[in-house]
């Protein structure tokens, strides 16, 4: 089995993330390259990185002139932002919730329409000018 991980940091992503044609034609590839049955593409939610974090609250203490984040007054802004971009925190997803799982199985005549294009594809790559020189 080949897996291949897509990860999100922001909720709204992932779940619009879905199944792309792109993916099953890289993963098909992958199969026929490491003679696989199977091809799992997964979407993770996971938390933002840490440096990405603390720019993004750095940002709301610049637009609402903050200088001190744990304030009553604020506290709801940084409580929205943590929610936003530290899905394990928040508690608003499982950790199963936070995975999509596509499957392809292998296709032995899928492949060779692929492989069929080759010849086409190493034309169209021979007639291709970079810069117009």
């Amino acid at each position: 089995i080949i897996q291949d991980t897509k990860a999100s940091w922001d909720a709204r992503t992932f779940m619009n993330a879905g199944w792309e044609k792109l993916y099953e034609w890289q993963g098909r590839v992958y199969m026929h390259l490491y003679d696989a049955d199977e091809f799992w593409l997964r979407y993770c939610l996971v938390d933002c990185p840490a440096h990405i974090y603390e720019f993004e609250k750095y940002k709301l203490k610049s637009k609402f002139n903050i200088i001190d984040d744990s304030l009553p007054e604020v506290k709801p802004l940084f409580d929205q932002l943590e929610r936003n971009l530290l899905p394990s925190k928040s508690g608003l997803y499982t950790k199963e919730e936070r995975v999509k799982t596509y499957k392809v199985e292998r296709d032995d005549e899928k492949m060779k329409e692929l492989l069929d294009r080759i010849p086409h594809a190493v034309e169209y790559y021979k007639n291709i000018k970079l810069n117009q020189i």
